[in-house]
């Protein structure tokens, strides 16, 4: 049952991609809550349930599948802020996850690393963040960065690596979002514009798949 899925899933988020490049709106209204349903019910097809890492990462998903709904909507508006707050939910809830794989004290001077990456990233993008928007940006920034140290964490411990590779996606479809969303379209030299979903949609499709199956590791 896995192997049908798998096709369907991937074939919508072809279709999704195809209606983000030529700007249909109904196609990405139609195809990207399916998708994203797509990854909820790999994650079901696993059976999450039976342990705590698969329930968090259930909550993950959920919490992915509320910011791909608000983030249908174009612009930076409360949408594009609840969005925001919904994936950094979700990362939270990943990193969560993430501990269970032998979660050490050791682990927490991750803490120091991510605060140097998030905030390396967002100085890179500052300054073209609306003033509303930089406080918000920094503190993802940085949670999406602690969630990619808790991968690696994961994977060196478990030898898995599932995790640093679906966290390693998740991070540069995050960087492509951000491109597109904050910087001038002027200043994108490759990949402008509605060319950056080549890499932001088949990355973070993949990503939440990766985290999706991870849960029948257990």
């Amino acid at each position: 049952m896995i192997a049908p899925l798998l096709g369907v899933f991937s074939l919508c988020v072809f279709a999704l991609l195809m209606s983000e490049l030529r700007a249909q709106r109904a196609g990405q209204y139609i195809f990207k809550p399916v998708a994203a349903l797509g990854f909820i019910a790999l994650c079901l097809m696993m059976g999450p349930f039976d342990h705590l890492y698969g329930q968090l990462v259930f909550a993950a998903l959920i919490a992915s599948f509320i910011g791909d709904m608000c983030l249908l909507k174009p612009g930076r508006g409360k949408m594009f802020l609840a969005g925001m707050g919904a994936f950094a939910l979700a990362h939270i809830l990943y990193i969560a996850a993430l501990s269970q794989w032998g979660f050490a004290p050791g682990w927490l001077l991750s803490i120091g690393v991510s605060i140097g990456i998030g905030g390396y990233a967002f100085s890179r993008m500052r300054a073209n963040i609306p003033a509303e928007l930089k406080i918000g940006t920094a503190i993802y920034c940085i949670i999406i960065a602690l969630m990619g140290c808790f991968a690696l964490l994961a994977t060196r411990h478990s030898g898995h690596g599932i995790f640093v590779i679906a966290a390693g996606c998740f991070i540069v479809s995050d960087i492509f979002v951000s491109r597109h969303r904050f910087t001038p379209l002027s200043d994108q030299k490759i990949l402008a514009g509605p060319r950056n979903y080549i890499l932001i949609t088949p990355l973070y499709f993949f990503a939440q798949a990766l985290f999706a199956l991870s849960t029948g590791l257990q």
